[in-house]
């Protein structure tokens, strides 16, 4: 199934989070510090499936954990805002950001040690979830939760429930993740690389799953990726990082099919296809990595570079 051919963007559509000339400056040890987001200006409509697509280093796992709340002690914020639905999340209070997170905001990372307590059973851990976002009043026995199990691909819950978080495969952790945030109502999903540590087949399934998600039940979904296997299949909309810079951003048929910067072209042909068997694959030329880092270096991006951006 080609999921791309009914993603059409409407432009009627609001924005549900807008990044606002967002500038963060992190500690790099030693008492030295460096700019590791510059100037992010991004916006992401209602029932969309953004990418937000880059190497190691590239900046976009620290703007999925600042839309979360995840703000680390050595992170300052220069500039900028960051609005979902309106409200600057970075003007909340952190009780307030907490319960957002827990309502209206999902998470998956890449391990089960992101999101859960691995000695804890599956049925344990959906009930804390359920107290801790103010859901104990429903929602709170496993037979609430059947439609949500089969939502999820999960068809024998009765099999899961009892299991420990750390015996269950990586996918299965990865479902049981989808399942809290739809437990929680979660309007908006952050993915961080979050089919980093899966294999293919397993990386398309999660993939198919979060379109049937999209369509179902109208999620919102970023999803942070360090390749480009399978955007062209997924996304909306598809933002190219670099060194805490924005390459390009827009509608995902136009950046794949005609990237402006020679970076993004190689990027994404260093991707392996999911149906294709390992190979060897292309780099990054010298070449692309020295236009990209003029560009986000140059006069309109003009603060001073750090190394060990993070992801």
């Amino acid at each position: 199934m080609d999921m791309s051919e009914e993603n059409p963007i409407g432009n009627e559509r609001m924005p549900i989070l807008e990044i606002d000339s967002l500038t963060v400056e992190r500690s790099l040890g030693f008492g030295e510090r460096g700019v590791s987001l510059r100037g992010i200006s991004l916006s992401i409509f209602e029932k969309e499936i953004a990418v937000f697509a880059g190497e190691a280093g590239s900046g976009k796992s620290i703007l999925s954990r600042l839309i979360l709340g995840a703000v680390e002690p050595q992170t300052k914020i220069l500039a900028g805002a960051i609005r979902f639905d309106g409200v600057d999340l970075l003007s909340l209070r952190s009780r307030k950001r907490r319960e957002l997170r827990r309502r209206e905001l999902g998470f998956i990372g890449r391990t089960a040690e992101d999101v859960f307590n691995l000695e804890h059973t599956v049925h344990q851990s959906l009930r804390e979830f359920c107290r801790l976002g103010g859901r104990h009043d429903r929602m709170i026995e496993e037979k609430d939760w059947s439609d949500i199990f089969y939502s999820v691909g999960i068809v024998e819950p009765e099999r899961v429930l009892s299991q420990p978080i750390g015996s269950l495969s990586l996918l299965m952790v990865q479902k049981v993740a989808l399942m809290r945030s739809l437990i929680s109502g979660a309007r908006l999903l952050i993915c961080d690389n979050s089919t980093s540590g899966l294999d293919r087949i397993a990386e398309g399934q999660f993939h198919e799953l979060l379109y049937q998600l999209r369509e179902e039940r109208g999620l919102t979904i970023v999803m942070v990726m360090g390749n480009a296997r399978g955007i062209g299949r997924l996304a909306d909309r598809v933002s190219v990082f670099y060194e805490g810079g924005v390459l390009e951003s827009g509608e995902a048929a136009e950046i794949l099919s005609r990237p402006r910067f020679m970076y993004s072209t190689e990027f994404f042909a260093s991707a392996p296809s999911l149906n294709d068997h390992p190979r060897e694959l292309p780099g990054i030329s010298r070449e692309a990595i020295q236009e990209a880092e003029e560009f986000i270096h140059g006069s309109a991006h003009s603060v001073a570079p750090a190394d060990g951006v993070g992801e």
